[in-house]
């Protein structure tokens, strides 16, 4: 395709208004009367003069497939010319909306090695799909000899079922969010209760509302989980890792494994009663429509299913090990940090006491009742997050685990939902180790460890470990710098 000029198809001017039109809907409804016939003249002129814009980009905007890179070019009032090497591309990913199926269209999005866009991709376009899989297969051949040169059949590398999508979409949400969505599910069902026994409760909203946080919290996170994760697949071609998966739109992703900062095992606490767990791949350069989380590259099964995933899609990412158990010591600082947010809850809870008396004043039955109610509710409230600072306090002393290796090292946290991290020494840009007052009395320290930047990316932290301990990370890291292993620059990720 060297020397082609090319433009997006017309239906990004489709995407982009159905996007901005979305935007100003939910505007309205906080800012004008939808049904005033102002509103919708407002609208329609907004929605004329952004279509007109939306062409107005298309028609200026064009696309370059030059011998040695990818040009985007946008000669508009702001003119733009973004240059891509194909040696630097890093991952070429389709994907399928709603509205690319209705069309036969493809979205290609091209994400380079650069850790300032591990979320957002260097470039996206937009083509009939029989020329969408043309050209990712000629940047594939140009930027990376390891791409496949053909469309070809691969089994999947874990057998997952609908009923196992659907198992993660219900058990993997974390359990303090699912627990403050049922918190207000049985909040909407007292209050709608109480509304329905009212004479005049034509106005009463509030179980309602109630009632919409707990399918913002539980139904939608679930719901949407198990759309995008449906038609599950996985497998790995060489050194390249490919997930298929979507059921209104299509997403498919590829990333080579010298991409993979680390592995990430998860469970919640529900689907660790159940002995399920997740993987996750912690990627440079990925830049899919994931909303920053990390790929999953096998939902909720067994976890001993996970390991032999593991084992299958990223052997580079296992290695024997026993994990090393926080010291006895390490329960003062864990007991000092317990304590303080202990006295944090009291205090709260004696302020917000006595400003409650100070607001709801008066001697009537009526207001002492509400008083008492209110009182009891801190009391309760209080009482609750107690016990579970102290429950914080055991988990996370019983929890946290190390154990450092030749090549990898590992994390365990997490006192509800547990997770297991697994890292390469080569892909560690800095390493924090930061002791409290206590800690610092008996030698321990906590370590946290940042990693190079990429999607759904975050630092990861230990527990209470001897100070000595967690610099042997640092050292390893400082060691393979200087012999030559450490392999962590972007240019070679």
């Amino acid at each position: 395709m060297t020397g082609e000029r090319l433009r997006n198809h017309p239906t990004v001017i489709l995407d982009n208004l159905v996007q901005t039109a979305f935007v100003i809907f939910i505007v309205l409804i906080f800012t004008l009367r939808i049904w005033a016939s102002e509103a919708f003249l407002i609208v329609g002129g907004v929605l004329c003069l952004l279509t007109i814009m939306f062409y107005w980009r298309w028609r200026k905007t064009f696309i370059h497939f030059n011998e040695n890179e990818l040009v985007v070019e946008r000669n508009t009032l702001f003119s733009m010319k973004k240059t891509i090497p194909y040696t630097k591309i890093a991952s070429i990913n389709i994907n399928r909306s709603i509205t690319n199926r209705i069309f036969r269209t493809s979205t290609l999005k091209v994400n380079v090695n650069s850790s300032s866009n591990a979320i957002v991709p260097e470039a996206v376009l937009v083509f009939k799909m029989e020329l969408a899989e043309k050209v990712k297969q000629d940047l594939s051949r140009t930027g990376s000899k390891d791409e496949p040169q053909a469309e070809i059949y691969h089994a999947s590398a874990v057998d997952v079922s609908s009923k196992d999508i659907i198992i993660h979409g219900l058990f993997s949400q974390s359990t303090l969010q699912t627990l403050s969505g049922f918190f207000f599910l049985g909040v909407s069902v007292i209050q709608l209760r109480d509304e329905m026994m009212r004479p005049n409760a034509s106005e009463g909203f509030q179980g309602l509302i109630s009632l919409g946080m707990f399918v913002l919290l539980t139904i939608v996170p679930t719901i949407t989980s198990i759309v995008h994760n449906a038609n599950f697949k996985v497998y790995r071609e060489k050194d390249i890792v490919y997930l298929e998966h979507g059921l209104i739109s299509k997403f498919k992703t590829s990333f080579p494994v010298a991409k993979v900062n680390a592995v990430h095992v998860r469970s919640t606490f529900v689907s660790r009663l159940l002995g399920m767990s997740y993987l996750e791949a912690e990627v440079i350069g990925l830049g899919v429509d994931t909303k920053n989380k990390r790929p999953v590259l096998c939902p909720l099964k067994k976890n001993e299913v996970i390991t032999a995933a593991l084992r299958e899609l990223l052997p580079e990412f296992v290695y024997e090990h026993d994990g090393i158990r926080q010291p006895l010591e390490a329960r003062k600082p864990i007991a000092a940090k317990a304590a303080a947010g202990i006295f944090s809850i009291v205090a709260a809870s004696i302020i917000l006491t006595l400003l409650l008396r100070s607001v709801i004043s008066g001697d009537t039955t009526l207001i002492g009742m509400a008083r008492t109610l209110a009182e009891n509710i801190f009391l309760i409230i209080g009482t609750l997050m107690t016990l579970g600072m102290i429950v914080w306090a055991f988990g996370y002393y019983k929890v946290a685990e190390m154990s450092l290796g030749e090549d990898l090292f590992t994390f365990v946290s997490g006192v509800v939902d547990r997770k297991e991290t697994t890292m390469l020494y080569d892909k560690v840009q800095m390493v924090t180790v930061s002791k409290g007052p206590v800690a610092k009395r008996y030698e321990l320290a906590v370590g946290k460890v940042s990693l190079l930047t990429a999607t759904g990316g975050a630092n990861v932290s230990s527990g209470y470990f001897p100070e000595a301990q967690l610099n042997k990370v640092h050292k390893i890291v400082m060691a393979r710098l200087a012999d030559g292993r450490y392999e962590g620059k972007l240019d070679k990720a």
